[in-house]
């Protein structure tokens, strides 16, 4: 899936799942998501730089090898979530975290 798709995609659905795969500096930045639910999902690359996660939650969730600096996560659930090889400087602002991961290899 190409990255115009994967926009389409995150659009036209509340709930997300699957695996979608992008080069690592490949530009998905500015992205906002709202009041979606990632479950059963994996987003391995992309750059997704200044970007937001509002009101979404985590659920059997892998983010691998891309990039979240300048990303906000407000309001957020976070259930079960691996973060693996991505380059950070995130924010967390009122989330409930049940399990959530960080290590350099998953």
């Amino acid at each position: 899936m190409d990255a115009d798709s994967f926009i389409r995609f995150i659009e036209t659905n509340d709930v997300l799942t699957g695996k979608f795969e992008f080069r690592r500096n490949e530009d998905l930045m500015d992205l906002d998501f709202v009041n979606k639910k990632f479950i059963d999902f994996e987003l391995r690359g992309g750059d997704y730089a200044s970007g937001s996660f509002i009101n979404c939650t985590f659920d059997k969730v892998l983010f691998k090898d891309l990039t979240l600096v300048g990303v906000g996560f407000t309001n957020c659930d976070f259930i079960d979530c691996k973060f693996s090889h991505v380059e950070s400087d995130f924010s967390l602002s009122n989330c409930r975290i049940g399990h959530f991961t960080v290590a350099k290899n998953l």
